[in-house]
């Protein structure tokens, strides 16, 4: 989970926060946050598990993962609440230079992140997203129609999951001059969520039609080599 969608908030504090008093004031917020980043975490773990094993039951109907994905993005949904309504008491608590001072700290770290992870797809330019997952589905689906069925719905999966990839790595403070805005307002950043939770549950709805679609065109040998496959991805 993204630190009030600033990087290096806490680094910028505990540097540019000149009052003690209130430097200890904000880093207490800072590790009640920290707290609920790890519960969230370690939900989001458990609930991964579960995910992994229900996918290996070919049985399992599209209801009950409709039902299983609505609970981490509600969970999801009262952390931002929280962590905006934290976010709007920072920007409160400290002065205009302080607030610039982080947000420098803040966009430099987000530009090298940027820069690391451009160098990075660089390298890995010819690499296929799900391409072992490919391989295999390649390898198990003998019907060449349902083979053809299986791939096109993975690629609006896969077309899916990049773009909210992409739409994240813009959440900083060097894309957004709404996250750089100290006045920024509760409506503002709430809507910013919202935003980023539509992506999310629209990535949730590509996953089920793909799982549903792998289901119906695959025999229980073929789903099941496949599904290890999509397991070792699952994060």
């Amino acid at each position: 989970m993204e630190v009030f969608y600033i990087d290096k908030i806490e680094d910028g504090v505990n540097k540019y926060v000149s009052d003690k008093d209130q430097k200890k004031v904000l880093k207490a917020m800072l590790k009640d946050y920290n707290k609920a980043v790890e519960e969230f975490n370690k939900n989001r773990k458990k609930y991964l598990k579960t995910l992994e094993k229900q996918n290996l039951d070919k049985t399992t109907a599209v209801e009950w993962y409709t039902n299983f994905f609505s609970h981490p993005l509600a969970e999801r949904r009262e952390l931002q609440d929280l962590f905006i309504d934290q976010r709007i008491k920072l920007q409160q608590k400290i002065s205009q230079d302080e607030w610039d001072n982080i947000m420098k700290m803040s966009t430099d770290e987000a530009i090298k992140l940027e820069k690391k992870e451009q160098k990075k797809s660089s390298k890995q330019k010819s690499k296929v997203f799900f391409e072992k997952q490919k391989d295999a589905i390649v390898a198990n689906i003998s019907d060449d129609e349902k083979l053809l069925l299986v791939l096109h719905e993975l690629d609006a999966y896969e077309k899916n999951a990049k773009e909210i990839q992409e739409n994240y790595d813009d959440i900083n403070t060097n894309e957004s001059d709404l996250l750089a805005d100290k006045n920024a307002t509760k409506k503002e950043l709430g809507e910013l969520a919202n935003g980023l939770n539509d992506l999310r549950q629209k990535m949730y709805d590509n996953y089920m039609q793909f799982f549903l679609v792998l289901k119906n065109n695959t025999s229980d040998d073929e789903y099941e080599k496949i599904i290890k496959e999509f397991n070792k991805v699952i994060k």
